[in-house]
């Protein structure tokens, strides 16, 4: 994978790629955090951390229709799926009706 050839250079080289040019001062969402630097960077800038979980089979038949190829029992034990497994959040969703759901999840989190 990309990320085993070059987080050994830098473990946050995708999200610190992706906050170059964001002024400090604006709002910003970082859609995926998938270790423990990332995570910690987030903190330090301030990010509250949300948690969207689905089980695994709502999880794949979601892939499927994009057409991802997904192996739960190769993918889904690479670290970049699990390495955050057990780190704190701030809030934690459970998403396993409609993806068009997700909005009236959020509703009512203090963010």
């Amino acid at each position: 994978m990309l990320d085993d050839a070059l987080t050994p250079i830098d473990p946050s080289i995708f999200l610190r790629a992706a906050l170059r040019g964001i002024p400090s001062n604006d709002g910003f969402v970082i859609d995926a955090l998938r270790f423990r630097d990332d995570l910690s960077i987030a903190r330090d800038l301030g990010c509250r951390v949300i948690r969207i979980v689905a089980a695994d089979e709502t999880r794949l038949r979601r892939l499927k229709a994009r057409g991802q190829v997904f192996n739960i029992e190769t993918d889904g034990y690479h670290r970049s799926e699990v390495e955050l497994d057990d780190a704190e959040v701030d809030y934690e969703i459970r998403n396993d009706g409609e993806i068009s759901q997700l909005p009236t999840l959020l509703t009512g989190l203090v963010v």
